[in-house]
């Protein structure tokens, strides 16, 4: 959604193209690299329509994939970060695919967590925790079938988009990061209050992690 990129949206800078709204992305300088910020909308359809518009027409070096998401399990609180280790495609109640992240891209998010100036959710600074990202097709809301999924899997988050832009990066050779920010637990009391709270407080962190890596990435490229 348009809300959950909201930051990087305001922090880009007029680049090699024009800062403008095109086809649903915007296009410009962040932390002076080139980039193609994107909203994809929600559920798989969308996600793989616009991963697929996207790659054909840029060819990116590298895809992230960013956005708030539930938390299931007790090793997740609202306000951390989840890094992907593993997008796990559901089909129904059950792990139909698993993709795995760049494991470069897993190494560098969790330097640039150790910089990047996050601010508390909640009273407290968020945690980055690596662990795998499921994607439904559907809303989940059953907490237990959520503690099934992180003790059989090791799933933490829970979404909507992952797997879709997994699948066409795996098609297409393109190293992908997913970073979801938890924003509220599956089954816990007031959930969706808490959604309503928290959503953009934590997806900021999200998002400055995700300048810390971009500022890295092109850094380390112009030597």
């Amino acid at each position: 959604m348009g809300i959950e990129s909201m930051g990087l949206s305001r922090a880009l800078e007029v680049g090699p193209w024009d800062q403008r709204l095109r086809r649903g992305w915007h296009e410009g300088l962040l932390a002076g690299c080139p980039v193609v910020l994107a909203t994809c909308g929600v559920g798989l359809k969308a996600a793989e329509r616009w991963a697929r518009v996207l790659l054909d027409e840029y060819e990116p070096r590298l895809i992230v994939l960013t956005g708030a998401s539930g938390g299931v399990g007790p090793a997740v609180d609202v306000g951390d970060l989840v890094l992907g280790e593993s997008i796990y495609q559901l089909d129904g109640r059950k792990v139909a695919v698993r993709y795995p992240a760049d494991p470069e891209l897993l190494a560098l998010a969790h330097r640039m967590a150790e910089v990047a100036p996050f601010r508390p959710v909640r009273g407290r600074r968020p945690r980055i925790v690596e662990a795998g990202v499921a994607t439904a097709d559907r809303v989940v809301r059953d907490p237990v079938w959520g503690e099934q999924l992180a003790r059989e899997h090791g799933i933490l988050a829970v979404e909507m988009e992952g797997a879709a832009l997994a699948r066409v990066c795996y098609e297409r050779g393109v190293p992908f990061l997913v970073v979801r920010a938890i924003s509220d637990v599956i089954g816990r009391s007031w959930q969706w209050l808490t959604m309503i709270r928290y959503l953009v407080p934590a997806q900021r962190n999200a998002e400055r992690l995700i300048f810390a890596l971009v500022r890295h990435l092109h850094l380390h490229s112009e030597g």
